[in-house]
């Protein structure tokens, strides 16, 4: 089968005549920016250098199995040589750099699907929140000298959730749930062992010298800063942050306990033959490994597309689901 690719620049097509050296997608979790990254022959020096700020659309696959894999929006350009090369990069589209503003506000007697809806509407995005998450009550929360990009980093953390920006959407679900965020199953994608050239499973423990969690909160009656526990006396694990109230603060702990007693299961895969259709956030079963490995329910923490020299090939980076 041969790989095949489209790029287009600001509407039009980008016409290369055999000069693509290397096309790149890294496609991330949370609120890391998905990367183009085109690597181009100017060896003759007939290459124009784009300007930054373009847009650029990625389309590849197999003849006849092409995916579009989004737009990007040019913020780097380099010029190397002897043998001279092209290289560009480019950050998803979907991102919007106001993102990362730091601002002063708070949120009061409010949903967390309310919040997110709020930053969603600031940055031009639509909201897409779990049924699962959208409905939990938010007392107060205070964003100082925060940038939107934290806060949602934030509130993700606290509510074990996942919140990442893609097809024009701040999406907001339950993290590792296999679930989009419509509460709808993903498609679970399947990898035998015979489609990959390497992996490499690793298994270990979190931290076992902790036996607890302890997170701060305000009491505003009493103006006393107080504490919720988790866990058992003996080495706890103190968070920073000092939240508005007593439920918000025992939530917090809790997702941070849950974090340090799962088990670090972490599985990498490098494919030969190119999966277009595989995307980050989704399920993952795997077959033909040990049967440790192939019981793990995984899904996609990280993958990059890569078409180059050595034709079309993928790196994943796998977590376990829980």
């Amino acid at each position: 089968m041969t790989p095949v690719y489209t790029l287009i620049l600001e509407g039009k097509p980008l016409e290369l005549h055999g000069r693509l050296l290397s096309l790149t997608v890294a496609d991330k979790s949370g609120m890391e920016v998905d990367e183009l990254t085109i690597d181009i022959d100017d060896s003759d020096g007939q290459v124009e250098l784009p300007s930054k700020g373009k847009k650029i659309t990625a389309i590849f696959g197999y003849k006849g199995m092409e995916q579009n894999r989004g737009e990007y929006i040019v913020d780097e350009i380099s010029h190397q040589g002897p043998p001279d090369v092209i290289t560009i990069r480019a950050r998803s589209a979907d991102f919007r750099q106001t993102l990362l503003e730091e601002r002063e506000t708070s949120y009061h007697a409010t949903t967390l699907g309310d919040i997110i809806g709020t930053i969603a509407k600031r940055h031009g995005l639509i909201p897409a929140v779990a049924p699962d998450l959208a409905g939990i009550a938010i007392p107060h929360i205070d964003q100082t000298n925060e940038s939107d990009a934290h806060l949602v980093t934030r509130l993700a953390q606290e509510h074990d959730a996942v919140g990442t920006v893609k097809d024009g959407r701040l999406i907001f679900t339950v993290r590792a749930s296999g679930k989009n965020s419509g509460g709808n199953e993903l498609p679970t994608a399947i990898i035998e062992r015979r489609d990959g050239d390497s992996h490499s499973y690793n298994d270990a423990d979190r931290d076992d010298r902790v036996t607890g969690v302890i997170a701060y909160w305000h009491d505003k009656k009493g103006a006393k800063r107080k504490k919720a526990e988790i866990g058992k006396d003996g080495y706890r694990r103190h968070l920073k942050h000092t939240y508005n109230s007593e439920a918000e603060a025992k939530k917090a702990a809790e997702a941070e306990m849950k974090r340090i007693k799962t088990r670090a299961r972490t599985l990498s895969l490098n494919l030969a033959f190119g999966r277009a259709e595989l995307f980050a956030e989704q399920p993952l079963k795997v077959e033909g490994f040990k049967p440790q490995i192939d019981a793990v329910r995984w899904f996609i923490k990280e993958i990059t597309h890569t078409l180059g020299d050595n034709g079309y090939t993928v790196q994943i980076s796998c977590a376990e689901m829980f």
